[in-house]
């Protein structure tokens, strides 16, 4: 049928037609109908209750047809297409210019192409092999471009036309947004739009790029002139004026001219990339240049469709599957099914997908959401400018997850996925396992049974896991906290840019790190490399092994077994606990530190800021320690390299090695081993030890108390001390000042020196072992050697002081630069105190009679050695005044010793006698000793002296008693008794006058006759009185007559029972003497004499000469080893002849034999009291020269 206008045909039965033509509409009606070719030039309406049958259906507006069964192979009109079939629909292909829409019970449809939405409802199964909807206008001018983003950019390049247009017309762009060009160095990839936001590589881009790594951002826009647009667009321009292209879009023409585009950018020396647009221009001025239209397509079963394609939405729901090969909307696309078998999914906007089956999809590509809810999916890749969101009912087997917003997956199965990428959050939560690639967003949280993957990380907030098993996982990194809980964790490593927090059975992890605080909590093994963290960091677990650990805050470990690891660092506390585990590490350094548990074993520990203490059941293996505060250890066996603490140091432990410990404040030091150390210092110390405590190196501002088997301290300063015990051993004591304290005990020997400085001590006791109890035992003592007996050795530089009480069970010495000062008991067996002046205060008491044996006291000062009181001499220098010398107590002998001249006044001495005390005891000598002039000048007397010895020898001067005031008495009783012993180069009792002018005499009688005058001393005053007397010289022994009268018998001066005169080498003796011995007087004193050595022949007792005693009206007498007399011939040359003979006790020649110095030689040696010199006592020279 062929009409120049419509054509309408009705049939009642079956219609069959080989081809129709109108020129305007088609109307055709029948029961059925069966036709080739239908052409109409504007609508095609075709009804009838059976089945349709169609070759080629044209109309050039709309078509409709309704029919009980359709099937055509071709159906193309310029308007809308409208398909109501009852039952089957068969349709090869479909292209309309308006809508579609159908209904039947079943399709089957090749393509389909309309400009309008395809509205397609199927109540049974439906196949179709593509749908289009959203055709472009037939009025449309379609142009496709390349422009090069180096090429054709806006500075360095030339701009490409496209086509004219007018001012005001409409024209369209269209591109893909996988399209990327680039404005150089990562992150610089764009779509057509610009550097305008975050954008993540895809595998679906061409940038080449490792998917789920960003490659774009917002780097704001760029103005060239008076135009603004974004760096990386698509801007054109029109006779002069610009306008933003972009990506996709319908755009006004600026102006009327060509239209030319480039890329917008300020240096294109480093871009790259190109992009394909296809520019459509309307048929007039502000006309559309391409039709939203969606696709639709309902199917009460199965539906089955190669592509769906639409510029609008796309949705497709099934009753039963849904099998989609691709699909491509300009906005959302939906998909429903009981299970759903996709391709390509890519979407403008909104992506959603519904299944109670499984569902698969290939790649989905959204530009906003991307939404499934299934029973179970799989998917290669998601990508989706905005959330993906995903449940699934029994699990996800997935690929790539890219968002630019957030991903959030609920699945009650096992979840795999490849990459899962999101600009915001990703939230990962199922009932069962979950494995990864990689997981990254802006935020992590992540639940499941069971957790295995790579790196998750948190760009921009937290990151949290709640994993009820097992998590298996690569690098962990968050912008903000991290918070794990899980079973059992292996990481590769984590780092926060705020907390960390980890709650689990056990963790391993090589590297750990928060910008903030740091909380691990496990219930077994953690192993950790590097644990890092800005705050506070706390570990809880079993047991701990790590390589380094460090905090800006405090830093906690808390276990009840074995840590074991590497450094520890810390700005605030550092607190270990390990219950009975052991602790090993490298080196600790925080602000303040404290370990407790077993063992502790390790290098440096360092408490810069705070206190340090160790409190462990068994050993403590220490490097060097240093705090800023107090230190306190606590440990079976300590064993440290050194020890500072700016504060206390406290320690109680069972053994104890170190070299060197040194506190700010007091140190408490217990242990019961030995103690050694080459220095210590703080302020006081209190050291107890079962062992042998030697410390050198001693530094203390306060006092020390120690007690311990020996004790031996070397200070570098002085040393205070509280109390000393060594309750089996020795106490040695050294300082390089001053040793000052209360009590010092041993049961071994005490030795203290004090190398530039006192000794100022209360209370010394050795010896004596029961000062603490106990047995005394052999040890490697403080000194080498046993045990001492009960020695006190005491040396100072300066003085020495006793305050209470210093008791050596044995030997007792004292050597003072200055002065030992006795405040309290001083007593040993013997005692031997050497200084430069001796104070015997009232409280004090030198030796006891019930325990001392010998007592010697030497003057190593430079002045004279006073003994006794009324010494007229203002030279200070060592003194002993009688009420400081009635304080000795000896029952044996007193020496006291001198190295300069020794001046004795009035001294009453007392020997023992039965209860009585005395300084000397009942058979005990009294020594004095000098090698300078040993002066009497007061009354020295004895009393109980039946069984003592006065000994008195100057060494190289001699002995001077001063007639006038001195004396020499040893009394028993009101008789006289003991022994008096001198010894002297020189002895003299004589006057001041006397000595004067016997230094002028060379003659022996001159002499004697001088000393028998009374000089005014009180008539027949006794100068030395005992029972026997030794008398000893180098040179002389003058005693001059004390009696108003010269008569031989009225002589007086010495006194006693037996007199013995001896020379001190063997030498001739000069004597001129006067007393009474053995009771006799004048000539008969002469025989009670013994006469040890030869004297010269004028010497003379009583006023006798002593080989001449008969010329005195007595007998002559045998005179024991008298030598002759030779006069000795000198030499003419007086220079070298003169022969000297020197008074040793006035360092003074007081004779020079046979020969004058010639006139102008100036005396040899002048007397330092008198002035005499040789000189003076020069008499007549003889006449033949000599």
């Amino acid at each position: 049928l062929d009409a120049g206008t419509s054509i309408a045909v009705t049939a009642t039965g079956a219609l069959t037609l080989a081809s129709v033509t109108a020129g305007t509409t088609m109307t055709l009606g029948a029961d059925s109908l069966q036709a080739g070719a239908l052409d109409a030039g504007t609508t095609i309406g075709i009804a009838t209750n059976g089945r349709v049958s169609l070759t080629d259906v044209r109309a050039g507006g709309a078509i409709s047809i309704g029919a009980a069964d359709l099937g055509a192979l071709s159906l193309t009109g310029d308007g809308n297409l409208s398909l109501t079939i009852s039952n089957s629909a068969d349709l090869g292909t479909v292209t309309v210019l308006g809508a579609f829409n159908l209904s039947a019970a079943s399709l089957t449809l090749g393509t389909s192409r309309s400009g309008r939405d395809s509205m397609l409802a199927i109540s049974g199964n439906a196949q179709i092999g593509s749908i289009f909807a959203g055709l472009a206008d037939t009025g449309q001018n379609l142009v496709q471009v390349v422009v090069q983003a180096l090429g054709n950019s806006y500075t360095g390049g030339q701009l490409l036309p496209v086509f004219d247009v007018v001012q005001g017309q409409t024209f369209t762009v269209s591109s893909s947004t996988n399209d990327l060009w680039s404005a150089g160095a990562l992150p610089r990839f764009s779509d057509a739009d610009g550097l305008i936001a975050f954008r993540l590589a895809t595998a679906q881009d061409d940038s080449g790029v490792q998917p789920g790594t960003q490659i774009g951002g917002a780097f704001g826009s760029l103005t060239i002139g008076n135009f603004t647009a974004p760096f990386g667009a698509l801007v054109g321009e029109v006779a002069g004026q610009r306008v933003l292209v972009g990506a996709n879009g319908t755009i006004t023409a600026p102006a009327t001219g060509t239209l030319s585009v480039g890329y917008w950018d300020s240096n294109a020396g480093d871009n790259t990339g190109s992009i394909a647009f296809n520019f459509g221009l309307g048929a007039g001025s502000g006309g559309t240049a391409m039709n939203p239209a969606s696709v639709t397509v309902t199917a009460g079963s199965n539906l089955t469709i190669g592509t769906a394609q639409a510029t609008s939405a796309i949705t497709l729901d099934a009753g039963g599957g849904l099998q989609l090969g691709g699909a491509d909307a300009g906005t959302a696309l939906s998909l429903v099914g009981t299970t759903i078998d996709a391709g390509t999914l890519t979407a403008g906007t909104d992506i959603t997908i519904a299944s109670t089956g499984a569902s698969v999809i290939d790649t989905a590509t959204a530009g906003r959401l991307f939404r499934a809810a299934t029973g179970a999916l799989d998917f290669n890749l998601v990508d989706a400018a905005s959330d993906v969101q995903i449940r699934s009912l029994t699990g996800t087997q997935g690929g790539d997850l890219i968002s630019g917003a957030n991903i959030t997956i609920d699945g009650d199965g096992k979840i795999v996925l490849g990459h899962a990428t999101a600009a915001d959050t990703v939230t990962v939560a199922t009932g069962d396992a979950l494995s990864y690639g990689s997981v990254e967003g802006g935020s992590v949280i992540i639940g499941a049974a069971s957790a295995s993957g790579g790196a998750i990380t948190a760009r921009a907030g937290n990151l949290r896991t709640d994993v009820v098993g097992d998590l298996t996982t690569g690098q962990l990194v968050a912008s903000e906290s991290i918070d794990l809980t899980a079973r059992d964790v292996t990481l590769a490593s984590a780092q926060s840019g705020a907390d960390f927090s980890a709650n689990v059975r056990s963790l391993s992890a090589p590297v750990l790190g928060a910008s903030g605080s740091f909380t691990l909590t496990g219930s077994g093994t953690v192993e950790v490399g590097t644990a890092t963290a800005g705050t506070g960091l706390e570990v809880k677990s079993r047991s701990l092994t790590f390589t380094r650990m460090s905090s800006g805050g405090a830093l906690d470990v808390v276990t009840d077994g074995n840590v074991a690891g590497g450094d520890l660092v810390a700005t605030g506390q550092i607190r270990i606990a390990t219950g009975t585990g052991s602790f090993t590490y490298g080196s600790i350094e925080g602000g303040g530190i404290a370990i407790g548990g077993q063992t502790v074993s390790g290098g440096a520990l360092t408490a810069r800021t705070q206190d340090l203490a160790i409190a462990v059941s068994g050993y403590a293996s220490l490097g060097t320690i240093d705090a800023a505060g107090d230190v306190d250890i606590e440990a079976r066996n300590l064993g440290f390299s050194t020890i500072k603490a700016g504060g206390a140091f406290r320690s109680a432990n069972t053994a104890m090695t170190g070299t060197s410990i040194a506190a700010g404040g007091d140190i408490d030091l217990s242990t019961e081993g030995d103690l050694a150390l080459s220095a210590l210092s703080g302020a006081s110390a209190r050291i107890s030890s079962r062992g042998i405590v030697n410390v050198s190196g001693l530094q203390l501002t306060g006092a020390i108390s120690v007690q311990a088997d020996a004790v031996g301290l070397a200070s570098v300063g002085n040393l205070q001390i509280v109390r000393i015990l060594a309750d089996a051993g020795n106490v040695d004591l050294s300082a390089s000042g001053s040793i000052r304290g209360g009590t010092i005990e041993a049961v071994g020997d005490i030795a203290l020196l004090a190398s530039n400085g006192d000794v100022v001590i209360s209370h010394l006791s050795a010896g004596y072992a029961d000062a603490v109890g106990g047995s005394l035992r052999a040890l490697g003592t403080v000194t080498s050697g046993a045990v001492g007996q009960g020695n006190i050795d005491i040396v100072a530089s300066g003085d020495i002081v006793i305050n209470d009480v210093a008791d050596a069970a044995k030997a007792f010495t004292m050597n003072a630069g200055n002065t030992i000062r006795l405040n309290g008991l001083a007593t040993g067996v013997t005692m031997d105190f050497t200084s430069a002046d001796l104070e015997i205060g009232a409280s004090g008491r030198l030796g006891e009679t019930a325990h001392t044996d010998a007592i010697t006291l030497r003057n190593t000062g430079q002045g004279a050695l006073r003994l006794g009181d009324n010494i007229a001499s203002t030279v200070s220098g060592y003194a002993i005044s009688q009420a400081e010398f009635s304080r000795i107590r000896s029952r044996g002998n007193l020496t006291i010793r001198g190295t300069q001249q020794m001046l004795v006044g009035d001294l009453a001495v007392v020997a023992q006698a039965g209860t009585v005390q005395g300084q000397i005891g009942e058979t005990g000598t009294l020594s004095l000793r000098s090698t300078g002039l040993i002066s009497f000048f007061g009354a020295l007397s004895i009393s109980n002296a039946a069984g003592n010895t006065l000994s008195v020898s100057s060494s190289v001067d001699g002995i001077y008693l001063d007639a006038t005031t001195g004396s020499i008495r040893l009394l028993e009783g009101e008789t006289r008794g003991g022994s008096l012993l001198l010894s002297g180069s020189g002895i003299a009792m004589v006057t001041r006058a006397a000595l004067e002018d016997i230094a002028q005499l060379t003659d022996t009688a001159l002499i004697t006759d001088r000393l028998g005058l009374n000089d005014g001393v009180s008539d027949g005053r006794t100068l030395v009185e005992a029972d026997a007397i030794t008398l000893r010289s180098d040179e002389q022994v003058f005693i001059q007559n004390t009696s108003l009268g010269t008569r031989l018998d009225d002589r007086r001066g010495l006194v006693a029972n037996s007199l013995t005169i001896g020379s001190r080498d063997g030498g001739q003796l000069d004597i001129v003497i006067n007393g009474i011995v053995n009771g006799q007087t004048g000539v008969d004193a002469i025989e009670q004499i013994s006469f040890d050595e030869s004297f010269t022949d004028l010497s003379s007792v009583n006023g006798c000469v002593i080989v001449n005693a008969n010329t005195c009206n007595k007998l002559p007498f045998e005179i024991i080893e008298l030598r002759d007399l030779v006069e000795e011939v000198l030499k003419t040359d007086p220079e070298d002849s003169a022969l000297q003979v020197t008074d040793s006790f006035t360092k003074t020649t007081l004779i020079q034999l046979n020969q004058i110095a010639p006139a102008g030689f100036e005396p040899l040696i002048d007397e330092p009291v008198t002035g005499t010199g040789n000189d003076d006592l020069l008499g007549a020279a003889r006449e033949t020269g000599e």
